[in-house]
C-alpha cells in the first residue's frame, strides 16, 4: 500500500513539475555576423497556393548564352519555386536536366507551368507525359520577359494511368533556364 502511494505521489510530481512550457525567442530578420550582413525576404503566395511552401531563396536570372542550372530538389506532389527576378529582357527557355520518381517504376505526368508572381496568371505551360524518369530535355517554346518581371516556376505531378494529381508523389528534379 506504502509502495502504491509513494508512487502515485511521485507520478503526481512529475506531471505537475516537468511539465513546463519552453518559449524560443524568434530572431531579428536583419542580423550581423562579423562583416556579413543577412537580410530574410518574406514572400507571400496567394489563398489558392497558400499550401505551397517556396523551396530556396529569390534569385534574378540574368543573360546567358547557354544553359544555365538552377538546381535540384525533390518534391512531393507539386512545388512553387521562390520569386525569380528577370535582369534582362528576352526570351526565357526551362529545360529539364533530370526528372525522376523516386523509390517507384510508376508512371506520371508531369506538369510544369512559369507564372507571373504578381497575379499567378500562367504564362507557359508544358505537361510530360506517362514517364517514370527523363533526362536532358528542353521544353518547348519559350516565354517573352521583361527586365524586373518576377515569375515562379511551379511543378505537378498526376498520375499517368488515371490523370488524377498526386500529392504523395515524390519526383528528383533538376532543371536549367536560358534567358536570351
Amino acid at each position: 500500500m506504502i509502495k502504491r502511494l509513494i508512487s502515485s505521489l511521485l507520478a503526481l510530481v512529475m506531471c505537475l513539475v516537468l511539465s513546463s512550457t519552453a518559449f524560443a525567442a524568434e530572431g531579428n530578420k536583419d542580423t550581423t555576423k562579423g562583416n556579413v550582413a543577412t537580410d530574410v525576404k518574406e514572400e507571400t503566395l496567394s489563398a489558392e497556393n497558400a499550401n505551397i511552401v517556396p523551396f530556396s531563396g529569390a534569385e534574378t536570372w540574368g543573360k546567358t548564352s547557354s544553359f544555365k542550372n538552377v538546381g535540384t530538389f525533390t518534391m512531393e506532389g507539386n512545388n512553387l519555386t521562390p520569386v525569380k527576378t528577370m535582369g534582362a529582357n528576352g526570351n526565357l527557355s526551362l529545360k529539364l536536366d533530370n526528372a525522376n520518381v523516386v523509390g517507384s517504376l510508376d508512371s506520371i505526368n508531369l506538369r510544369i507551368e512559369v507564372r507571373s508572381h504578381a497575379t499567378q496568371k500562367v504564362l507557359k505551360s508544358w505537361t510530360f507525359y506517362d514517364f517514370w524518369g527523363i533526362s536532358n530535355t528542353q521544353l518547348s517554346g519559350s516565354v517573352k520577359v521583361n527586365k524586373g518581371d518576377q515569375i515562379q516556376i511551379y511543378f505537378r505531378v498526376y498520375d499517368a494511368d488515371t490523370g488524377n494529381y498526386n500529392d504523395n508523389r515524390q519526383v528528383n528534379i533538376s532543371y536549367s533556364y536560358k534567358l536570351q
